[in-house]
C-alpha cells in the first residue's frame, strides 16, 4: 500500500512539473511572436519611409523568431524588389 501511496505522489508531482514546464513555453512561444510582430510593425514604418533595406533587415529578424509565419517573408521580398527599382 505504501508503494502505491508514494507512485501516487511521484506521480502528481511529475504532472504538476509537466504542466509548470508546458505553461513556461507557452508564455515563451507568446513572448517571441509579440517580438516577433513588434520587427514587423517596426519594418512597416520603414518600408512606408522608404528605407527598405532597414526594412528588410527588421523582417529578417521577425522570421528569425517566428519562421512559420508567411506574411514576414512576403514582407521581406517586398523590400527587396522595391530596394532594386
Amino acid at each position: 500500500m505504501k508503494s502505491l501511496t508514494f507512485f501516487s505522489v511521484a506521480l502528481g508531482r511529475c504532472k504538476t512539473l509537466f504542466f509548470a514546464r508546458c505553461l513556461a513555453k507557452k508564455q515563451k512561444a507568446k513572448e517571441t511572436i509579440q517580438n516577433a510582430e513588434r520587427l514587423k510593425a517596426q519594418g512597416n514604418e520603414l518600408h512606408q519611409k522608404g528605407q527598405y533595406q532597414a526594412a528588410y533587415r527588421k523582417y529578417t529578424a521577425a522570421i528569425n523568431e517566428d519562421p512559420e509565419n508567411a506574411i514576414y517573408y512576403a514582407n521581406r521580398a517586398a523590400s527587396s524588389l522595391a530596394s532594386k527599382q
